[in-house]
């Protein structure tokens, strides 16, 4: 595919208020050019699991761009835009393990003022693996609590949680968006 100068500028105007790095940005613009103007309303927030931090147990490894021999707590801090209402949560990846099995949640915390700095975030959504498969498979939840998004007064981030001993390799989370839902 072609992309015209016009397709290209289109794009990078529709996605420069997200605030987004100027990588991210480039991807989204080559990724939104199917057409010049595209739905009212669907982004997708990819998280590489590779990128997220790890907190307690073992960080893994990297490969072939996947997370492997990872356990405990990963996290990645999202930017959302503002009003938007989130759709899709969900998870990519490979679970070979019938014992054990993988979780994603999508979260929230206030930040504001008179906010209580050590309340818990909540749970906005939540998938997990189930049995064993070699193959990749997407785990997914279209049941969000508090669906519209106030980037200014919450922050937002994902958790995938890996117990020890696993055979997962984690590949991506993501967050489907739009100003109405299916």
């Amino acid at each position: 595919m072609t992309v015209t100068a016009h397709q290209h500028e289109a794009a990078r105007s529709r996605f420069k208020t997200l605030g987004l790095s100027r990588v991210a940005l480039a991807a989204l613009c080559v990724l939104s050019v199917g057409s010049a103007t595209p739905a009212a309303a669907d982004y997708y927030y990819g998280v590489p699991v590779i990128n997220m931090q790890t907190f307690g147990g073992e960080p893994g490894s990297e490969f072939n761009l996947m997370r492997v021999q990872a356990s405990g707590e990963l996290i990645q801090g999202l930017h959302l835009p503002d009003g938007l209402r989130i759709c899709e949560f969900m998870f990519l990846g490979r679970d070979n393990d019938g014992a054990r099995n993988a979780r994603a949640q999508l979260l929230r915390k206030q930040f504001t003022r008179t906010s209580d700095p050590f309340a818990a975030p909540k749970v906005l959504a939540s998938v997990r693996t189930r049995g064993a498969n070699e193959f990749f498979r997407e785990f997914s939840t279209t049941e969000i609590l508090n669906p519209v998004i106030d980037s200014e007064r919450f922050l937002y981030a994902v958790k995938l949680i890996l117990p020890a001993g696993n055979s997962i390799e984690g590949v991506r989370i993501g967050v489907e968006i739009g100003g109405t839902c299916p």
